[in-house]
């Protein structure tokens, strides 16, 4: 009894399982029938209420009168936020069309035109580009003056800044195009100008710096006039070149500091040029003075001789101390120097053979003629005359003949002529060699 209690206890528990399971069966059926249903009408009315999917389709005219009224918007001289909002504008319509679904029978109608207003929005992008490359020109513009290679930037940005209006080919935005390319090629031109000033700036500043190298070498080795006068003819070049630099350029910062400073090497070369010039006028006048007393000294003029050798000396202590000739200067004071005394010594020799002449003169000519003379460089010459002699020997004659009166007179003038020859040796320096007309030595005073 107590199995078959067990069994029906058994049997009533899997009955009841049973009838559990047929229940949840049919909760879950139901309610996925009626989550599809759910569905379904969902499903149908988002497909029929996107724009566009029934009746008439209003978005697109109303999208292309947008766009055609945004376009027409754009005219000369519209700004960058102005424009923006063109282009946003766009962007906002064809947003709108989007939403027309691909179910929609003005699908194809719709995505034609936002194929075209994007062709729009593009255009719009590259007006914008522009402007911000002309709007980074222009920054660099303010900030003058530029080197070429900033200039050469910014006629990258105008060059690129043109092309990317002239790439647009849209009829709406024709008057906008129109007036900005003129204005960027008008700053265009502007740049290729100042390009081509700051070209030639740096040339002119180029130059001037290398003659002002070339005269830095030409001064440290300084050796004639003719040197100084390039020196002075580069300086002016170089001046001149600094002069020409063209305004607002960057070699014009160093304009006026240049301009200073090559004025005074100007200034100081020519101070050079105008001592030199006296050193080599005085220079000449001393050449000159040397042949003329070299020439004085081959003719024996003694006076002229010692007026140039001392004029030189007078002319070259008139030569400035730091001239170019100081060297050749020293050499010829030395040589003048050397040469003055020995022309004053030849000139006071001179002057005393004249004198030994003028009283060799007064005592060979006499009461009458007694003796010839020849003053010599190193001694006198005293040549007795035939005359005399003879006259001498009558005297004597007589004196032996017993004339007392004769004798002394004969005697008084032997003793005054030997006393003249021996005074003319002693004031002169030089011996006196008196002779006979045949030559012969007769006596010698020293």
């Amino acid at each position: 009894m107590d199995n078959l209690s067990d069994n029906n206890i058994s049997f009533e528990s899997e009955s009841t399982v049973k009838k559990y399971k047929s229940r949840n069966f049919s909760v879950g059926f139901i309610s996925l029938i009626v989550g599809i249903i759910f569905m379904a009408g969902g499903g149908i009315v988002f497909y029929f209420t996107r724009p566009c999917v029934l009746g008439e389709c209003l978005l697109i005219p109303q999208s292309q009168e947008s766009i055609d009224s945004s376009l027409a918007r754009v005219e000369e001289g519209m700004s960058r936020e102005e424009l923006t909002q063109v282009q946003l504008n766009l962007i906002a319509v064809n947003l709108r069309l989007g939403n027309i679904p691909s179910w929609s029978s003005h699908y194809n109608q719709a995505q034609t035109l936002i194929l075209e207003n994007r062709t729009n929005i593009d255009d719009l992008e590259d007006l914008l580009q522009s402007l911000q490359g002309a709007e980074n020109a222009e920054n660099m513009m303010t900030k003058l003056p530029l080197s070429v290679e900033e200039w050469e930037r910014v006629r990258v940005f105008w060059q690129e800044a043109i092309a990317l209006i002239e790439s647009v080919q849209n009829p709406m935005l024709e008057p906008w195009i129109n007036n900005q390319l003129t204005y960027y090629n008008n700053n265009l031109t502007v740049v290729e100008d100042s390009i081509e000033q700051e070209q030639i700036g740096d040339q002119l500043l180029l130059e001037a710096q290398q003659i002002a190298q070339e005269n830095q070498t030409l001064n440290d080795n300084l050796s004639s006039l003719e040197e100084l006068k390039a020196m002075e003819a580069n300086w002016q070049k170089a001046i001149a070149n600094i002069r020409q630099i063209p305004l607002m350029t960057r070699a014009e910062t160093e304009k006026e500091s240049l301009l200073e400073q090559y004025n005074q090497s100007l200034t100081d070369t020519r101070t050079l040029i105008r001592r030199e010039e006296i050193a080599n006028n005085l220079y000449g006048q001393v050449q000159n003075n040397i042949i003329q007393a070299e020439n004085a000294e081959n003719n024996n003029q003694w006076t002229n001789a010692v007026n140039h050798w001392q004029e030189i000396i007078n002319l070259i202590e008139q030569i400035p101390a730091d001239s170019l000739l100081n060297q050749q200067v020293i050499n010829i004071q030395q040589k003048a120097e050397e040469k003055l005394p020995l022309a004053q010594e030849e000139l006071e020799l001179a002057v005393n053979r004249q004198n030994a002449q003028e009283e060799l003169a007064n005592i060979c000519q006499g009461s009458g003629k007694i003796c010839d003379y020849v003053v010599e460089k190193n001694r006198i010459k005293v040549i007795l005359t035939s005359d005399y002699l003879r006259n001498i020997a009558r005297i004597t004659q007589q004196s032996v003949n017993g004339s007392s009166d004769e004798t002394s007179v004969l005697i008084n003038h032997i003793e005054q002529v030997e006393q003249n020859y021996r005074y003319l040796s002693v004031k002169y320096g030089m011996p006196l060699e008196v002779y006979n007309p045949q030559q012969k030595l007769i006596m010698r005073y020293h």
